[in-house]
């Protein structure tokens, strides 16, 4: 007990803190300016502050030793000086006027695209002049251990259940509509995208394999600047890509705001090959479906930021986007060996959202800070689907209507604040509210169309989440730890006009989140973390509504579809501070598992998604760039899996088991002339998606870009799937006595010239990395659920 109680006396004896003025030569204070602790060895930040209006800035609890402090605003030259904890305080830092107009430095010296640390990767797409020719969703196919199918499921290192957010924000969207929003978001305003393995207890508790959270651009910068992109690509079909982005910075305003409009022509093609028992007899068939599609979409974001005083701002974000995706295809079934029918169809999908968020900060001094931010959604849907199914003796024509809208509010209240003993002490306050309202409506022709009441239906869902979390974060020597605890009450309610409540659930839930790391050397960090999650259904999965593809093919949802919790464990090994070693186990109850359920003594099949009872899932990875000369930047990951489930899915025994590994590799090469070529591939070896056993598939995509005109104008060329290896092969592994085999293709190979044209200030290396200090001041830089 003694020993106990002494402990916070010998923490604070062995810390310090580091304290002072920055000023410029006729000392003035200058509010804002950045001050970065780093290690004194290797450069790397360590802390960070704030001067507020006095020009006053201090960090606290710093441990003994010397260090590289980094002072830098912006329009001044940045100082480098070595201090000593303790050491006589406080500093008067004096920072000389640039010598050089922002208007004609050149940025030089970016840091490397894809950066890793143990939990976290970040893949600055704003410093890969390839990428800003790309949109959103081949973005994310070329993350490092990253595969999204072509109906935009998305893994991490062969592991399912990943949750994408938006600016920090969670998206309620299904994979789909998802897909369509990033097809429709260029490259050029995207700042970063981050891959949390290990989310920290501030982010949202949902996702089991992690969180990508894609973050927007908003320097700011002052005067007018900007960039016109435009794209064109070819397949089979042509599509094309335009936009625009533009900020205005003058005092305490800074307005940004940006639009793309795109054009995305092309198709999907899927051929089944099934039996299934009729009579107790064996019958065969054979179904093709090919939709090409033309998919509209436009995109606009304002933003306007407000500097109250140096200290506090205020913030509000518009955002719209709409797309449009009709699509007009052809279907045949062939009974073997009897009859064929054929069907055509026109479908049509189209989503509208508007989205808002205000938000507040506050620097309250140089230890602590304060957000609280308001955040709506409105979603609305529409789709419509016709079939004209004929065989030699019939014709059969139906249609169906599927109007809905989701709508989501949120508030958060973020509070974070350094300390002398517990280090960085984070607190916060999250409700959501979510509704929905989903109506289908079936008709059939027979002279007239004529509502058909057994297959129309309407679904309503209402859902409430809060949460409240702390977090610390401490260094102490050689030894670090993270340790956080979530708490969230759900309470949901579904019904349907047709029927009595279908869903009703509250309940709370704790997800603890603990890392603890030790350097053993300077080239050699062991981490060790733990983490409950969640993984709540999309809302399309609870819609009890039916949904024909074909005759003998519909999709459906169920209202009684339990969340998925999981146990996940990771240890860390990383060797010269870039090459990392992984291994862990996730245990997950109540796994959502997609299938395909066979109807008995019918062709019918049912795809839907159910909770299974158990999965266990063993992984390793291993993540390094090569050491290689410095016009060639790599980073490249090889991963394995073992994925196993346990007891029953749908009153059936279900024990799969399979064995997953892949590998991806990105590759950058900074050539003469401002020329600079990208080549990335990446290839998975298959395994288990839900109850379906997938084989490999692999991409290899490439692309070089040229800088002109004084590095204003970028010409970008890109060919994604080279060899046209992204095809997706399967299996049903719960039905061994009426085998089902799924081969699904699409518009994989796809080849994009682009043009970028920027305009207005480019901002000199120090403004730059003032602003990315400021980014991270304010909290952009790991945003708050």
């Amino acid at each position: 007990m003694c020993l106990s109680l002494l402990l916070p006396t010998i923490a604070f004896a062995q810390q310090g803190e580091v304290n002072g003025f920055v000023k410029d030569r006729k000392q003035q204070p200058l509010p804002g300016a950045t001050v970065l602790l780093k290690n004194l060895k290797d450069s790397s930040q360590l802390k960070a502050a704030m001067a507020g209006d006095d020009g006053r800035f201090s960090i606290a609890a710093v441990p003994r030793g010397k260090y590289l402090l980094q002072v830098s605003f912006i329009t001044y030259q940045t100082q480098w000086l070595e201090v000593s904890v303790p050491e006589k305080m406080p500093l008067t830092i004096v920072l000389p006027p640039a010598s050089t107009n922002l208007e004609t430095v050149q940025v030089t010296g970016r840091k490397p695209t894809i950066v890793s640390e143990p939990g976290k990767m970040v893949m600055n797409v704003e410093k890969s002049v390839v990428s800003q020719s790309q949109n959103a969703f081949e973005l994310l196919k070329d993350l490092p251990g990253v595969t999204v199918s072509k109906d935009g499921e998305i893994s991490v290192k062969g592991k399912k259940g990943v949750t994408v957010m938006l600016d920090g924000e969670l998206t309620q969207l299904s994979a789909a509509q998802l897909k369509n929003l990033l097809k429709a978001t260029a490259g050029t305003s995207i700042k970063a995208i981050e891959v949390y393995s290990t989310p920290p207890a501030s982010m949202d508790a949902a996702g089991n394999a992690g969180v990508i959270n894609i973050r927007f651009t908003g320097k700011i910068q002052p005067g007018l600047n900007g960039s016109i992109t435009s794209g064109l690509g070819w397949g089979k079909y042509m599509k094309t890509d335009h936009g625009f982005q533009l900020n205005y910075g003058k005092g305490k305003w800074n307005i940004g705001t940006n639009y793309t409009y795109s054009y995305d022509r092309s198709w999907w093609h899927d051929s089944i090959s099934r039996s299934y028992l009729e009579n107790g007899k064996e019958h065969r068939m054979q179904q093709v479906q090919h939709y090409p599609e033309k998919i509209n979409s436009h995109l606009a974001k304002l933003s306007v930021q407000y500097a109250i005083d140096s200290a506090r701002s205020i913030s509000l974000q518009l955002g719209f986007d709409q797309n449009s995706a009709p699509q007009n295809g052809y279907a045949y079934t062939r009974f073997i060996p009897d009859s064929t029918l054929h069907q055509r169809n026109d479908n049509l999908n189209k989503q509208r959202n508007f989205n808002s968020t205000l938000q507040y900060k506050w620097m309250i001094d140089g230890k602590s800070r304060l957000s609280a931010a308001l955040h709506t959604a409105q979603l609305k849907l529409y789709g419509r689907d016709e079939f004209d199914i004929r065989t030699p003796n019939s014709r059969r024509q139906t249609r169906n209507f599927y109007p809905g809208s989701i709508a989501t509010y949120t508030a958060r209240v973020d509070y974070t604040r350094e300390t002398m003993f517990l280090g960085k002490v984070e607190a916060g306050v999250r409700h959501g509210y979510t509704s929905m309202d989903n109506t289908r409506t079936a008709e059939v022709l027979s002279d007239t169309w004529w509502k058909d009441a057994a297959n129309s239906n309407r679904f309503r869902f209402s859902e409430h989440i809060s949460a409240l979390y702390a977090q610390t974060e401490l260094t102490r020597g050689k030894w670090s730890y993270r340790l956080g605890l979530r708490a969230e009450h759900t309470a949901n309610k579904g019904d349907s006009l047709q029927g009595p409540v279908l869903v009703k659930q509250d309940y709370w839930s704790l997800f603890p989140n603990a890392a603890l790391s030790y350097s053993v050397s300077d080239n050699y960090k062991i981490t060790a973390s733990y983490a409950r999650r969640i993984e709540r259904p999309d809302y399309q999965l609870l819609n009890p509504a039916i949904r024909y593809l074909d005759p003998f093919t519909i999709e459906t949802g169920l209202p009684t579809l339990r969340p998925q919790f999981s146990q996940n464990f990771e240890l860390t090994q990383t060797f010269f501070k870039y090459a990392e070693l992984a291994v862990g186990y996730n245990r997950v109850k109540n796994p959502m598992v997609y299938t395909i359920q066979q109807d008995d003594n019918s062709p019918v099949v049912t795809y839907t998604t159910l909770n299974a009872s158990l999965q266990h899932v063993f992984h390793g990875s291993l993540s390094f760039p090569l050491p290689l000369p410095a016009w060639w930047e790599n980073y490249n990951t090889v991963y394995g899996s073992i994925s196993r489930y346990g007891g029953g899915l749908a009153g059936r025994d279900f024990k799969e088991r399979a064995a997953s590994w892949g590998f991806s590799t990105n590759n950058s090469f900074k050539l003469p002339a401002k020329f600079t070529v990208e080549l990335n591939a990446w290839y998975d070896g298959g395994g288990l998606y839900g109850a379906l056993r997938y084989k490999s598939l692999a991409e290899v995509s490439a692309g070089f870009s040229k800088q002109l005109l004084d590095d204003r104008l970028t010409v970008g060329f890109s060919v994604s799937d080279i060899f046209r290896t992204n095809r997706y092969r399967t299996v049903d592994a719960t039905n061994k006595a009426a085998p089902f085999y799924l081969e699904g293709t699409w518009e994989s190979r796809i080849a994009k010239l682009s043009l970028t044209w920027r305009f207005g200030r480019i901002a000199s290396k120090k403004a730059e990395e003032a602003v990315e200090e400021n980014d991270r001041m304010s909290g952009k830089k790991g945003m708050k659920r």
